[in-house]
C-alpha cells in the first residue's frame, strides 16, 4: 500500500478533463500523469498526511463557508517560478482573498514553503526544462490557445490532495465553498 507523503489544497478545474486538461497533458504531462487534475493550487505544501485530522478538515470547511463559488476566466499568461507557464484567473481577487484566508488559518504552513512569499493565483498549464526555457513555452502556448480562449469556469469547492510515495495524487476531502 503506497504512503502519503504530503498534501495540497486545490480549485479543481477539470475534475473529469477538458481543454486545459488536453493542453496540460501536452507540455506538463508528467502532472497529469500523476493524477493531479488541473487545478488552482489554494496552498502548497499543507498539512502532513500524519496530522489530518478532524480538526483541520473543520478549520477548512470554516475558511470554505466564508467563500462562494468562483466564477473567473483563464486567459492571461504568466510564467511562475520554476519553469512553470500558467493561466491567471480573472477576476482575481475572490481567489486571493480565499487563498489569503487559508494561508490565516494555517500561518505553520506557508505558500510553497514560504519561498514565494506572495504567490499570485494561477492555473499551471505547462513546465518547460530546463526552467530557462519558460518564455518559448509560453510565447508557443499562447500560440495555441489564442483562438479558444478566455477558458470559463466555476469552482465550487476546494479538494485536499495527497501525493502517494509512488508519486500518485489522490484527492482525500472535498469541502464545498458555501459562503
Amino acid at each position: 500500500m503506497a504512503t502519503a507523503l504530503e498534501t495540497a489544497v486545490v480549485l479543481v478545474v477539470e475534475p473529469h478533463g477538458g481543454p486545459l486538461t488536453e493542453i496540460k497533458a501536452r507540455f506538463n504531462a508528467p502532472s497529469i500523469a500523476s493524477g493531479m487534475p488541473v487545478h488552482l493550487t489554494v496552498l502548497y505544501p499543507f498539512v502532513s498526511p500524519s496530522e489530518l485530522n478532524d480538526g483541520v478538515y473543520a478549520t477548512v470547511a470554516a475558511v470554505a463557508s466564508r467563500h462562494g463559488e468562483l466564477a473567473f476566466a483563464l486567459s492571461t499568461i504568466s510564467q511562475f517560478p520554476g519553469g512553470f507557464v500558467c493561466l491567471d484567473p480573472d477576476p482575481a481577487a475572490p481567489v486571493d482573498a480565499l487563498m489569503a484566508d487559508l494561508w490565516a488559518a494555517f500561518p505553520d504552513y506557508p505558500p510553497y514553503g514560504g519561498e514565494i512569499v506572495r504567490p499570485h493565483p494561477h492555473v499551471t498549464v505547462g513546465k518547460a526544462d530546463p526552467a530557462a526555457d519558460a518564455p518559448e513555452l509560453a510565447t508557443t502556448i499562447e500560440h495555441v490557445i489564442r483562438d479558444h480562449r478566455p477558458y470559463h469556469y466555476t469552482v465550487a469547492a476546494l479538494t485536499v490532495m495527497a501525493r502517494d510515495d509512488a508519486g500518485a495524487w489522490r484527492p482525500l476531502r472535498t469541502v464545498p465553498l458555501t459562503g
